[in-house]
């Protein structure tokens, strides 16, 4: 299945795998959503477990450095998932693929639906 290429500029880090971003759709159309990172899960803010929580509060941190609000960024994406929201490899505009590090860091897990 093909990917879909498309520049965005954050708009508000959510969590630790997910992140609001105004996506430039081309002809002057964009699209302000959240988006699920693919194939990485992290923590819940909403957790029960307080160790689970500070788990997700760190992952929310660690993105919130990588992502600042307004940073350009770019996604591929293919689909969207039962809420709607694009599910999307993230890249910072210096090439950092977010999803991978957010892995290697420790603060999420692989995960495939």
């Amino acid at each position: 299945m093909d990917l879909y290429n498309y520049k965005a500029t954050v708009v508000k880090v959510i969590d630790g795998d997910t992140v609001k971003l105004n996506i430039d759709l081309g002809f002057n159309i964009s699209w302000t959503t959240p988006c699920r990172l693919a194939g990485i899960n992290t923590d819940e803010l909403k957790s029960k477990d307080t160790v689970l929580q500070e788990s997700a509060k760190g992952a929310k941190t660690y993105m919130e450095l990588l992502l600042k609000e307004g940073s350009k960024v770019t996604i591929k994406s293919k689909s969207l998932d039962k809420y709607k929201r694009p599910i999307v490899i993230l890249q910072t505009d210096k090439g950092l693929n977010i999803n991978e590090e957010l892995v290697l860091k420790g603060y999420a897990k692989p995960y495939m639906v």
